[in-house]
């Protein structure tokens, strides 16, 4: 018990010696700050009013403290807050600081940042301040602009726009501050400037430029000419028609072209008087154009500066800037005067051209010619002769080129080489049977040349080498000399065609005037191509040593013949030809003569087999004749002479009037790969038949014939008999009495024949009554046959022909192809073969000279495209497919359509004469297709289809004539009841023997048109709309007229 009680007081007495001891330390120091919580504040706008957002602070020890702030401007300055809110007057970072401190001292902050920016709605303008400035300059002088700033309240210094407008309204466009005056008047100087709130603000000044004379300084008071004697730019214009001319030098500086002109010879000066300069800064225009420039430089100080618009148009240029503008000097001879009608001892003339004005820099070359007006010249103007070619001044692409190396060349810019001339002198064209060689020149000593012409499909193809030149120039020329049609002793423009090559490559295309030629310009299309080299060794223009010659090729297209002649010329076309060569033995004067200057000289072509000689170019009588074959053979060889004819006007020769009246007939044969054309030509007079056949034949050769075939009435034959049932009539399908066939062979005269049951077969052999002329030297074509045919010569069989009938015509022609075979061309008309065997195939010809298809001589109807007889008023079938219509009409002869093609581009109208019942076209169904250029083709049914078109073409089968009407196509198509009509050799489906279709016979049809490759078998047909299929008979409709 005693032991328990002493451990427990020493438990007692140890806890109480340890609370003595705590309780006897320090107290703890407070060092942690308190903490600050507030929220962010969010941008804003200069002006707006920010209320102090709510901090409060918290201590670990005394718990929450007190918070202070303080608002500071972008500035750093502090700002007042009032009742918790302060205004922002400024842009820029503000900041607001909270800050707070414990009962132990321990301080904390915290600082928000926002950005303050301006309102852009309230922002200002910026300003713009310009510094002094020139308000009065000269023209020519260099405008300094003055000195312009610009700024802005918020975005401090900004940059500015500036145009500077001139007294035309142009925008000039300064450089380094700086611009030159180009126009006298008022310059306008608009400022520009934009702030970042888009707010704008523009200043506009002003100055004046005053007018000035432009001053060259590198122009002498008084020009002389040893200035300009170093010049290798230099020539001579004016000259022409015995008149004064002017010398000129050139020389190029920095700034421009300087000329010097010398019209000292100038008897007559006066102040009218002037001097023209046309430049072009491309040298490709065909025409006057922007580029071009005529700068007139009269005598009386004024200068006219005008750019092209058109050929022979100009308009004056009225804002030519100061750097553009020409400057001139005029210095008169000693006793010369600018009154008009004194005698007078010329002047000289220094001017300057800028670049600017040609549109060129120093380092370029510029297109130039001459013109001159003088007081005495009648013709008030004068040009520039350079070498023998005009730069004419309304073609710039034939202006004359000034390098800048100082020489003047007479380029070809308007004629280029192409794939049919290349300069391959070796091209198989000029060596096959269809060429022509010969030489050119070599008289008198001079220089010759070899020449070779050929034809192909394209054109005409001329080859030359002038080997012999030993001294090339610019004015050395080769000149072919073309003819197609009828030869005279004059030139006609429509006719005779010249042609010069220079050795620099120049062509140059001349038409007949008379006695001279006139140059034009061919169309691009129809434009020949040239091509001209120069052999190893040679250098033109440059005589001091030996040169080996030029050579070249020069092709004419067909098509240029027939933009440009009367005749229609093609590869088989005889044409007349003739040759010249030039020589220039050295570089003269470009106003000399050309006949009397001893350093020139022309050679002609002498054909020493001709009995004529030399083939002068002036008159195309002379020259030779080049024929298909490529012989070059005298006019006088290809004439043969018949006897006399009776009528005196018979002569092979087609200068009759009537030949030329609308009341002459023609029918043409086409021309094909292997068969000639030719047009037979029927004028009726009162007495007889005129006729004559021009023929364009490939090659002449006596298998040559001419068939002509003439119908004077109508006649039928009776086929079978009434014994056996079988008799029917055939009308016009073989040759009767009044019917007659003329052949006229080139070697062997004429021959006629009378036909006599089917053929040919009694010959007429007294003709004395007839006059036949053959030409085969005709002006033109090949050959002509010329011929009358009285009216009694025609008249058989008590039937008597006049004036007045209605005549049926074809013809033939025989040539050679060339393997040597004889082929016949076959006249077609109203889209079949006019069978020479059978008169109702023949064109009707009536005496008007009217031409038109039809199938007798009875005038009943006429398909010609005129649509005036009168089953055109009767009631008809109307259809209409796609856009195309058609509308049939029946008289006792036939059917007779018209057609308008619309886009289509074939029609095909069906026509059925038996409803016989089967599923696929028979010998009843009759299909006829017309293409819209005029192609026609027709065929029976053969149970599963139609025959091949064209396969079998009867003597009466359609016609078609095609015209147009309001700017369509439209087809007058008549289809005969005989080519409907049929021998029936069983009667399966209609009584055995000949049907003979009438115009009472029920016919029933289908019609369809192509559009491209589609077809449509669709179309209205008397306001219902049906289908009806050329190879389904059983959808066929019945063709009836519609009902008014």
């Amino acid at each position: 018990m005693k032991r328990k009680s002493a451990i427990l007081s020493a438990a007692i007495i140890a806890a109480l010696s340890l609370f003595a001891l705590v309780a006897c330390e320090e107290p703890a120091v407070d060092v942690t700050p308190p903490v600050l919580y507030a929220s962010s504040y969010s941008d804003a706008f200069v002006g707006n009013e920010v209320t102090v957002k709510e901090c409060k602070a918290v201590d670990d020890v005394d718990g929450q403290v007190a918070v202070f702030y303080e608002v500071y401007s972008p500035d750093g300055a502090k700002v007042a807050v009032t009742d918790g809110k302060f205004t922002l007057n400024a842009a820029g970072e503000w900041r607001v600081r909270y800050y707070a401190t414990d009962g132990a001292g321990n301080s904390a902050e915290k600082t928000f940042s926002f950005n303050v920016t301006v309102s852009q709605s309230a922002r200002s303008h910026p300003v713009i301040l310009i510094g002094d400035y020139s308000k009065t300059v000269s023209v020519g002088s260099v405008y300094s602009l003055p000195e312009i700033t610009a700024t802005d309240a918020v975005d401090g210094a900004i940059s500015y726009s500036l145009a500077v407008i001139d007294p035309y309204g142009k925008n000039v466009y300064p450089t380094g501050g700086e611009f030159f005056v180009e126009y006298a008047g008022t310059y306008y100087i608009n400022i520009g400037a934009v702030n970042t709130a888009n707010k704008t603000t523009t200043e506009n000044v002003s100055f004046t430029a005053t007018e000035t004379e432009k001053s060259i300084a590198a122009m002498s008071s008084r020009p002389t000419a040893s200035e300009y004697e170093n010049s290798t730019l230099k020539g001579r214009f004016g000259g022409m028609r015995d008149l004064e001319y002017v010398d000129f030098s050139c020389v190029r500086k920095a700034d421009g072209v300087y000329f010097y002109f010398d019209a000292s010879g100038d008897e007559h000066v006066s102040s009218r008087e002037s001097i023209e300069i046309y430049f072009d800064s491309k040298g490709k225009a065909e025409a006057p154009s922007p580029t071009t420039r005529r700068t007139s430089f009269y005598l009386n100080g004024v200068t006219v500066v005008n750019k092209g618009t058109s050929i022979g148009s100009w308009t004056i240029v009225s804002d030519l800037k100061y750097s553009e503008r020409t400057a001139a000097l005029l210095t008169l001879c000693e006793g010369s005067t600018l009154t008009s009608g004194d005698e007078d001892n010329g002047y000289f003339m220094e001017v300057f051209v800028p670049y600017a004005l040609i549109g060129i820099n120093a380092g370029e070359s510029f297109y130039t010619s001459f013109g001159v007006v003088r007081e005495k010249d009648q013709s008030g103007w004068d040009g520039w002769n350079f070498l023998g070619i005009y730069p004419d001044v309304n073609v710039p692409a034939k202006y004359a080129e000034f390098t800048v190396g100082g020489v003047i060349r007479n380029t070809n810019r308007l004629y280029s080489a192409g794939d049919k001339a290349d300069g391959n002198v070796n091209d198989e064209v000029y060596s096959s049977v269809t060429a022509a060689k010969t030489t050119v020149g070599g008289l008198r000593g001079l220089e010759k040349a070899s020449v070779t012409l050929a034809r192909s499909s394209q054109g005409l193809h001329f080859a030359f080498d002038v080997a012999d030149d030993r001294h090339v120039n610019n004015g050395d020329r080769i000149e072919l000399c073309v003819h197609v049609g009828e030869t005279a002793h004059t030139l006609y423009p429509d006719k005779d065609f010249h042609f010069w090559i220079q050795a620099s490559g120049f062509l140059s295309v001349m038409r007949g005037n008379g006695r001279s030629y006139d140059e034009f310009l061919p169309s691009k299309e129809y434009r020949p191509q040239v091509y001209v080299g120069l052999h190893d060794n040679t250098t033109i223009n440059i005589n001091t040593d030996e040169d080996n010659g030029y050579y070249g090729e020069l092709f004419i297209p067909w098509s240029y013949f027939n933009a440009y002649s009367s005749e229609i010329v093609s590869q088989r076309t005889r044409l007349f030809v003739t040759f010249g060569l030039w020589r220039v033995s050295s570089e003269v004067s470009e106003t000399t003569d050309w006949g009397l200057d001893p350093n020139k000289d022309w050679d002609g072509w002498n054909a020493v087999s001709f009995p004529r000689g030399f083939c002068d170019p002036l008159y195309p009588d002379t020259y030779a004749a080049f024929l298909a074959n490529g012989n070059l053979v005298s006019q006088d060889d290809v004439i043969d002479v018949l006897h006399d004819p009776v009528d005196s006007s018979v002569d092979g020769i087609l200068d009759e009037e009537y030949w030329y009246l609308d009341q002459t007939a023609v029918l043409s044969l086409d021309e094909y790969p292997d068969r000639d054309r030719a047009d037979a030509l029927i004028f009726r007079d009162q007495t007889g038949l005129r006729l004559a056949v021009k023929a364009y034949a490939k090659n002449v050769t006596k298998k040559d014939v001419v068939m002509l075939y003439i119908n004077t009435k109508d006649t039928s034959y009776v086929i079978g008999s009434e014994y056996l049932d079988d008799k029917y009539e055939v009308r016009g399908q073989y040759a009767n009495e009044g019917d007659f066939m003329f052949r006229l062979e080139l070697d062997r005269s004429v021959q006629v024949f009378e036909g006599l049951y089917k053929d040919w077969a009694k010959e007429i052999t007294d003709l004395s009554s007839l006059s036949v002329e053959i030409n085969t030297a005709a002006v033109g074509c090949s050959y002509v046959i010329e011929a009358f045919i009285p009216y009694t010569f025609l008249s058989t069989g008590g039937h008597n022909v006049t004036r007045n009938d209605i005549l049926g015509f074809s013809f033939r022609l025989a040539g050679e192809n060339e393997r040597g075979s004889v082929v016949w061309n076959n006249y077609h008309f109203g889209g079949v073969y006019c069978d020479s065997e059978s008169p109702a195939s023949y064109a009707r010809v009536d005496g008007l000279g009217n031409v038109f298809a039809a199938l007798d001589n009875s005038g009943d109807y006429r398909v010609d495209g005129k649509f005036d007889e009168a089953v055109y008023s009767s009631p008809c079938a109307e259809i209409a497919c796609g856009d195309g219509t058609a509308n049939i009409f029946r008289s006792d002869k036939g059917l007779h359509v018209k057609y308008v093609f619309g886009s289509a581009d074939e029609m095909a109208l069906t026509l059925s004469t038996v409803d016989h019942g089967l599923d696929a076209p028979y010998v009843y169904d009759y299909r006829i297709t017309l293409k819209r250029d005029g192609t026609l083709g027709f065929s029976y049914g053969n149970t599963h289809g139609y025959y091949e078109q064209d396969i079998y073409i009867p003597y009466s089968s359609p016609r078609a004539v095609m015209t147009k009407e309001n700017g369509k196509v439209v087809a007058e198509l008549f289809v005969s009841y005989d080519y409907l009509s049929r021998y029936n050799t069983t009667g399966r489906y209609t009584e055995k023997g000949y049907m003979q279709i009438t115009s009472q016979s029920a016919l029933r049809f289908a019609f369809d048109a192509t559009f491209g490759e589609e077809i449509q078998k669709t179309f209205t047909y008397n306001g219902e709309v049906i289908t009806a299929d050329s190879y389904a008979p059983d959808t066929y409709a019945t063709l009836t007229a519609k009902e008014n």
